[in-house]
């Protein structure tokens, strides 16, 4: 049940403002709502009705840091991203003892704010435990994986989070943490660097040019055809290769698609494409894997494509193989 006294039937309120005042300032029994006392000045009335907006204002305030049963904490893996690289977060939530549970099953809202203060981009998700079934004197932990746009600005980022409700009948959680406001908390940095003077990725062949999603420009991807090289910058220590690619399951949902990888010459994964939506695939590479060169060779290979014109998808007579929205070759943070 909301303890908060603003959500109250109003004759409630007015009792607890009523008490609050005269406790605080002595004030004398014919100070009422309804009706001043006989002996009450009109300066007396504008001065009490003054203090009593103000308990309003500062109540509305109080209410929303209502005692905290929830410890949030967050851990980038790294403290400096390049514009289009991944960060993985590691969420903390500890629970107290005395926790009375949450009604609803929350999303963890992650907000990221450039060195202006405005919100750049969101990394909301739901947490890998339902909140409502989160116990008192538990930890919740798990890692989410992030994508940094590639077209923000250099600079100071500040990460804030929370939990809400996306339904939006109930209030944000409050938690124990560097509040913000409106039940937001300050959880990390991140130090957003130039970009590269040379890309990190080139599309060598059989790319098409960058597209992106209208109602979400945060969403972009690059077509391929049938078969696609990319050249990536040699870290030249262990690394994670990050590729997130999609097939068209309105066109192969009976017989997906087969992708094989091959790396410097050498095939290290082939897997079917049998997934709805986006595939994100993560693979740690060793220095041998890399080689020597300033530059790894990717190749993409699918046994099948199709002709968006000649399947009923539109005018498109382009040869399309799958989408790719994320390809990055990151070293690991030691």
């Amino acid at each position: 049940m909301d303890a908060c006294p603003l959500h109250h039937p109003a004759k409630t309120y007015k009792i607890l403002i009523l008490w609050l005042l005269r406790r605080t300032f002595c004030l004398p029994s014919y100070v009422y709502l309804d009706h001043e006392g006989p002996d009450m000045r009109k300066d007396e009335r504008m001065f009490f009705m003054a203090i009593i907006m103000a308990v309003f204002v500062f109540g509305a305030i109080g209410c929303q840091t209502e005692h905290p049963y929830i410890t949030i904490t967050v851990k980038p893996d790294r403290t400096q991203v390049i514009p289009g690289e991944p960060i993985e977060l590691h969420f903390q939530f500890k629970i107290d003892a005395d926790f009375k549970g949450i009604p609803y099953n929350g999303y963890v809202f992650v907000h990221f704010y450039d060195p202006l203060g405005n919100q750049a981009f969101v990394a909301d998700h739901l947490p890998a435990k339902p909140t409502s079934e989160w116990k008192a004197g538990e930890t919740v932990e798990y890692d989410h994986l992030v994508f940094v746009p590639d077209y923000i600005y250099p600079g100071e980022y500040q990460i804030v989070a929370g939990i809400y409700d996306f339904e939006g009948v109930h209030d944000r959680i409050p938690m124990r943490g560097e509040a913000t406001g409106h039940r937001a908390y300050h959880v990390a940095d991140l130090e957003v660097l130039p970009p590269p003077p040379y890309p990190n990725v080139r599309y060598v062949d059989g790319w098409y040019e960058p597209e992106l999603n209208p109602n979400d420009p945060t969403q972009r991807w690059r077509w391929t055809q049938k078969r696609a090289v990319a050249l990536l910058v040699n870290p030249k220590r262990k690394s994670r290769l990050f590729i997130e690619v999609e097939s068209n399951k309105d066109v192969f949902d009976d017989h997906p698609q087969e992708l094989t990888l091959t790396l410097n010459g050498k095939e290290f994964d082939r897997f079917k494409l049998d997934q709805a939506g986006p595939q994100l695939k993560i693979y740690t590479l060793s220095p041998d894997q890399l080689g020597d060169g300033d530059n790894v060779e990717l190749v993409l290979e699918l046994d099948q494509t199709f002709v968006p014109a000649k399947v009923g998808l539109g005018q498109d007579d382009r040869e399309l193989g799958i989408r790719i929205y994320h390809l990055v070759l990151q070293p690991i943070v030691q």
